[in-house]
């Protein structure tokens, strides 16, 4: 699409399995047609619309590139029945089983080791995962595997003691297609934030603190209301709300860097992503149509008028499954 005359875009290197990525980030299709704003175009499988209507801007299915029989772009001069959106109107049509089985495999491999690091972890002093023992931060895991496969072909049901002795007939112009697309992410994104130390979660502060003010307006914090710095604060003056929240969240992480860095903790958080597409079984009838019943073609448009003298009637139905 963004090779067309007049699209330009701004797709960032995300992976694209649904509303959101497995960082967490929206997986906006920023793409323009024709000066048009991104969140103006309409994308649609086998003619179901599949724009997220929400922001316009994302996309609810991701169909397997396998799976796509063709796509068509329209940038101005719509027909009727394309609306919805003033940009573009990007329509993909899936494939179609045939007269023989044909089918295909495939799978895209992403892993640490062929990955650069990051500035952050190249910058930081404790960098999340450590030092490797040439003294460089290493790399953060990252594990992506997106796999998948198509067949399609004939139908054959049983004969139930029909037909010429074979146990099998072959249905004459009805096939089927079917497929499917799994990838699996694993990542560990860095997280920045500032958190307690070991000093502070035991109620010793740095500095000077008031642990007792009168809510009056002009009054100031003075004598016994001060608790000095490296004194810690008594178990009696320790909101109960408080001391789970430090039990049950801080003590669990790592120690930040010290009082004059911020109390900087970078580390890493874990983010699994299982995410499964299917283009369910397409049974497509052909049905061959008798020359005396058919339309003259002076009567069609131009977009209806086709070589073939047979009518297509698929059911197709795309499913996508995400679990973050």
């Amino acid at each position: 699409m963004t090779l067309a005359p007049g699209v330009t875009n701004d797709l960032a290197d995300q992976v694209y399995v649904g509303t959101t990525n497995p960082a967490g980030q929206a997986n906006t299709v920023n793409i323009s047609v024709n000066g048009a704003r991104s969140s103006s175009n309409t994308f649609l499988v086998d003619g179901a619309d599949i724009t997220d209507r929400g922001s316009n801007i994302t996309i609810q299915a991701y169909p397997s590139i396998d799976s796509i029989g063709e796509f068509r772009v329209l940038r101005s001069l719509y027909p009727a029945e394309s609306g919805n959106s003033g940009g573009g109107q990007v329509n993909i049509i899936t494939r179609s089983g045939g007269d023989s089985f044909h089918g295909s495999l495939f799978e895209f491999v992403r892993n640490e080791r062929l990955n650069a690091n990051d500035f952050l972890s190249n910058a930081n002093a404790n960098p999340p995962f450590g030092r490797d023992s040439s003294g460089k931060a290493k790399r953060s895991p990252f594990r992506y595997n997106n796999f998948g496969g198509t067949i399609g072909g004939p139908i054959y049901v049983p004969n139930f003691g029909e037909g010429n002795g074979s146990m099998l007939t072959k249905l004459k112009r009805t096939f089927f297609f079917f497929s499917e697309e799994r990838r699996k992410d694993i990542r560990y994104p860095t997280l920045v934030s500032s958190v307690p130390d070991a000093a502070l979660r035991q109620g010793v502060f740095p500095i000077p603190v008031c642990i007792n003010r009168n809510d009056v307006v002009g009054s100031t914090c003075t004598g016994a209301n001060i608790l000095p710095a490296g004194v810690p604060l008594s178990a009696a003056q320790f909101n109960p709300a408080a001391l789970s929240y430090i039990n049950q969240i801080y003590n669990k992480l790592p120690q930040p860097l010290g009082f004059t860095s911020g109390y900087t903790l970078t580390s890493a958080a874990i983010n699994k992503a299982d995410f499964r597409q299917e283009i369910l079984p397409e049974f497509q009838l052909r049905k061959q149509i008798p020359r005396e019943r058919r339309t003259p073609s002076r009567l069609l448009s131009p977009s209806a008028q086709e070589p073939s003298s047979r009518l297509a009637m698929p059911i197709r139905m795309v499913r996508s499954l995400a679990e973050t």
